[in-house]
């Protein structure tokens, strides 16, 4: 359960030494990004699936898209800010690693 790998230097994912967060047994929710549709997706504790991590430098205020963003329609207000293309970069990189889902710092 949880997240595993983590990015080196070269913006790889290292899945052979990954660390794996444990969640609790309480009834925690997560939410985490499709990283074919971008579509966000609330897992419970007992089925979080496996899952990359951005977590990066802000940009100026304003430029990074927020949570209310990525919910808009269409993903609307999200497209129109800067740092939307670090989150399609994620899930691009995400999905050749073969993760469905990932995180980013962000979005939540």
């Amino acid at each position: 359960m949880g997240a595993r790998g983590y990015r080196d230097n070269y913006g790889s994912l290292d899945q052979s030494t990954a660390s794996h967060f444990i969640i609790s047994n309480c009834s925690a929710t997560m939410r985490l990004l499709n990283t074919d549709t971008l579509e966000i997706i609330e897992f419970t504790s007992s089925s979080l699936p496996p899952f990359a991590i951005l977590s990066h430098n802000w940009g100026p205020p304003g430029t990074e898209p927020t949570f209310q963003d990525m919910c808009s329609p269409k993903m609307e207000a999200a497209k129109r800010k800067i740092g939307f293309l670090k989150i399609q970069k994620l899930c691009e990189k995400a999905r050749q690693d073969r993760f469905d889902f990932a995180w980013a710092d962000t979005c939540w």
